[in-house]
């Protein structure tokens, strides 16, 4: 099983301002050393909103509450997290300018569907995908 993982550093526990998020601000250093904790620990940093002011909790309990979350998360039934998807699909994409349409029309299985859209049906959807890599 493969876990994905995203942190930005506004997101760290202990930030509470944007200087601290700063590159160019010597508190920036210190919260970089945080945010690659809280990585390395398979955590990010838990604040709630109050209006405009914020409650944030101490970064060691920031990564044990994530940490079991992530852990009780991973034991359970991951079945119920997928998506049920549609048995076709079918991809119109119209461009501005009728000469990138014929264009991409030649990507394979697609047909021009007017002067400026190309169709594409098919019954995977990694195949979706892959189209709009290549002719958007």
């Amino acid at each position: 099983m493969k876990i994905y993982i995203s942190a930005d550093i506004e997101g760290i526990a202990g930030i509470t301002h944007w200087d601290e998020a700063s590159k160019a601000k010597p508190e920036y250093q210190e919260f970089r050393e945080e945010m690659t904790r809280e990585v390395v620990a398979r955590t990010v940093g838990v604040s709630r909103g109050h209006g405009s002011s914020s409650i944030s909790i101490a970064p060691v309990e920031a990564r044990r509450l994530i940490y079991e979350g992530v852990h009780e998360a991973l034991e359970s039934d991951l079945s119920a997290c997928l998506l049920a998807l549609a048995d076709n699909f079918v991809v119109e994409v119209t461009y501005r300018e009728p000469a990138t349409a014929y264009g991409a029309g030649f990507y394979p299985g697609a047909e021009q569907a007017g002067p400026h859209t190309i169709r594409f049906e098919t019954g995977a959807y990694f195949e979706v995908m892959r189209l709009l890599t290549f002719v958007t």
